[in-house]
């Protein structure tokens, strides 16, 4: 009897396909991805009622700024549109009262923001699982990323972007205002010392930080991107967002500060650099360079067909740049400035001016970058002055021969040394006792004390303080102080 083995065998049902689980370390998979700058400038600035700023920096200067305002948010992506896809351009995700990127005019916080910098990736064992530098594919570096925010009990990040070289972190807040800056300040710097292994940049504690806006291009020609995490919470309360921050620095973080404050040795502190001034009698410098700025218009406008003469035009164009430098707070301003004095005073070409003035921009440019730096707590010492000194011996030995010796009447800073001693002594020596200046009555002690019985016999006779000082050529706290010693 012929019988078949499997005969009496149920036929094998088709095996069914096993469902997809997303693992804690595929969350990118679940991001909303895009590229348009209107879609990320909208995203980050939420119910805006400032006004934020979109800067185009190269070399580190801005070459252009755009101020966006509330009135524009209808019409965001006509605007953006023009700068899709071109190189180097930020925005502030701050709101500012005015269009001038400062903490002292800062209006509404919007997020927490975290610069991830492959360069300052910490390469230890123990930060080897969450390398993200060493992905080639974007989604697997987020994941990686991702997943240390979660090993340090963070909340997850709403946005994502890749800049072309790194990643930006977003956590975006509801309607906190200028009030909350400081608490901000401190929970950002707690933020990037958790994120610090991962290479977050600690210059990113500033509220006033550009950040790169995705659609537009990398110097190194990559286009940035954003990604949006659906699963993560749309937008903090600060105090919200407090507890967990605060809790992750104290458990990952403070345990091992308290243990490198016990073994490091205390610093000196650095002794602080004295700022030498052109004139010890100035209380500020400014107050100086802006007479001395409008000493030099007088000089240019006493000239035939209010013209330096050639020969001259150099030096006074040299002496305007250095006061300028001393009054603009900003290289765009200080430049048109220049411009705008040299091409009214002198015949000189554009091109001759900038060439002229080039190392003094650049040393005024420096001081404004340190003392921005400076204003917004991201140095601790006022700086060193770059910029560079202007005495007025200096300038008499540049334009002497052009300054008519009719104006120095009418001059105030461009003052010769015995011309000045001149005007301190008819100054103190005005017989008007309303108009002396810094004078002190020098006699002996026998002249002194007839005065002082001279003002108790005015005051007797029922003179008051102020006539007896008029009457005597000195103070009226003089007489006071005088007729105090006496009565006791």
């Amino acid at each position: 009897m012929n019988s078949r083995p499997n005969a009496n065998r149920t036929p094998q049902e088709p095996r069914k396909p096993e469902r997809l689980v997303a693992r804690p370390n595929q969350l990118s998979l679940r991001f909303l991805r895009g590229h348009e700058p209107s879609d990320h400038f909208s995203k980050v600035i939420y119910n805006q009622f400032g006004i934020s700023l979109i800067c185009q920096i190269i070399n580190g200067d801005v070459t252009r700024q755009i101020a966006v305002f509330k009135k524009d948010l209808g019409r965001l992506k006509e605007l953006l549109n023009p700068i899709k896809f071109q190189t180097n351009y930020y925005y502030s995700p701050s709101e500012f009262k005015n269009p001038r990127r400062i903490a002292a005019e800062l209006v509404k916080v919007n997020c927490f923001a975290i610069d991830l910098d492959r360069k300052l990736f910490v390469n230890s064992l123990e930060n080897q699982p969450y390398n993200w530098v060493c992905h080639a594919n974007r989604l697997t570096a987020i994941d990686v990323i991702l997943s240390f925010i979660e090993s340090r009990n963070l909340p997850l990040p709403k946005l994502v972007v890749w800049t072309g070289s790194g990643f930006h972190l977003y956590w975006l807040l509801l309607n906190e205002s200028y009030h909350c800056a400081r608490y901000w300040s401190l929970l950002q710097k707690d933020l990037i010392e958790l994120l610090r292994p991962i290479g977050a940049d600690p210059a990113c504690s500033d509220v006033t930080r550009l950040l790169r806006l995705a659609g537009t291009r990398h110097a190194n020609g990559n286009i940035s991107e954003f990604y949006e995490l659906q699963e993560a919470k749309e937008r903090w309360k600060l105090r919200e967002i407090y507890q967990p921050i605060y809790s992750a620095f104290q458990t990952f973080i403070a345990p091992k500060k308290i243990t490198q404050l016990s073994t490091k040795s205390p610093k000196k502190q650095p002794t602080k650099r004295r700022i030498l001034k052109p004139n010890p009698g100035w209380k500020k410098i400014e107050s100086y360079f802006r007479l001395l700025l409008e000493d030099l218009i007088k000089i240019a406008e006493a000239q035939p067909n209010q013209k330096i003469p050639k020969g001259w035009r150099n030096f006074w164009v040299y002496c305007v740049a250095v006061a300028l430098s001393y009054i603009c707070t900003n290289e765009i301003s200080l430049v048109r400035e220049i411009l705008n004095l040299g091409k009214i005073f002198t015949n000189l070409p554009e091109k001759q001016i900038l060439s002229n003035t080039s190392t003094i921009r650049k040393k005024a440019n420096q001081y404004y970058r340190l003392n921005w730096q400076y204003l917004n707590g991201l140095i601790n010492e006022r700086p060193p002055e770059p910029r560079y000194k202007l005495s007025v011996k200096k300038v008499l030995s540049l334009l002497d021969f052009i300054i008519p010796v009719s104006l120095y009447h009418d001059l105030r800073a461009i003052v010769p040394y015995q011309l000045k001693l001149q005007r301190k002594w008819e100054q103190n020596h005005n017989p008007d006792p309303k108009l002396k200046r810094n004078q002190r009555y020098r006699t002996n002690a026998a002249q002194r004390r007839a005065m002082q019985a001279y003002a108790q016999h005015l005051h007797n006779q029922g003179l008051s303080y102020p006539a007896i000082a008029e009457k005597l050529g000195v103070h009226c706290s003089t007489i006071y102080r005088w007729l105090k010693s006496h009565s006791q």
